[in-house]
């Protein structure tokens, strides 16, 4: 969802803070950045909507809960979500199972960050591509990361450069993703699928089952009250 249609934004902050709880409202009013406030509480009315629109639950039914690992999630866990915000969008994935996601906007390839945080085959591979392909390359394979540990719901307590999330020199795909890592003797098949949002921005989702949605489906922000 890109959240900025040029109107009416700062009435949107207020009608939509009343619809989360007041510990959640008064959190978000504490961004100084209106931008701030908008993206986290769009994050927030997009997984309403989905909730009710594609799911079928009543207002009622949706409440939210932080497992131990401060995660956020629905109450009953029938729907696993996940969500993520960048630049002038807001993205959400819902699946039966654990699902993450993350949306970046592409920049300059960071090439010591990768030589430091990315797993040796992912760094390698960033390093043969071309000079025009590297930075979308680059934020490929971030987002594949964060969305892989955004599943797990652990954060950076792993280690970005204990997994790989490529397949081939060329790109990330579906496969098994976390294999490096202690999780992985537990057979566990993680599945990692690029999409595309807008022209400079790079969409990763990850799931424990294959992905199935080939596109990206759009909402805007009058849809979500």
């Amino acid at each position: 969802m890109n959240p900025f249609d040029g109107s009416g934004e700062q009435e949107r902050i207020a009608a939509w803070s009343e619809l989360v709880s007041l510990e959640r409202a008064q959190r978000i009013s504490r961004f100084r950045r209106w931008e701030d406030q908008w993206r986290s509480l769009a994050g927030d009315m997009l997984v309403r909507y989905v909730l009710k629109e594609r799911y079928g639950l009543p207002d009622s039914a949706i409440l939210f809960k932080r497992n131990a690992d401060n995660k956020p999630e629905l109450v009953g866990g029938e729907v696993q979500f996940n969500v993520s915000h960048s630049g002038i969008w807001t993205v959400a994935a819902y699946h039966s199972e654990l699902v993450g996601i993350d949306i970046e906007k592409v920049g300059i390839a960071d090439m010591e960050l990768a030589r430091s945080m990315f797993a040796p085959a992912e760094y390698e591979a960033l390093c043969r591509v071309s000079a025009e392909r590297r930075n979308r390359f680059f934020y490929d394979i971030w987002t594949g990361k964060e969305s892989y540990i955004k599943a797990l719901g652990k954060g950076l307590s792993i280690p970005l450069d204990s997994f790989s999330v490529i397949e081939e020199a060329d790109g990330i795909g579906a496969g098994k993703c976390g294999s490096a890592i202690a999780e992985a003797e537990s057979a566990r098949l993680w599945y990692l699928r690029s999409y595309h949002v807008a022209d400079g921005y790079a969409l990763s989702v990850c799931t424990l089952s294959p992905v199935r949605s080939n596109g990206v489906n759009m909402v805007n922000a009058a849809q979500l009250l």
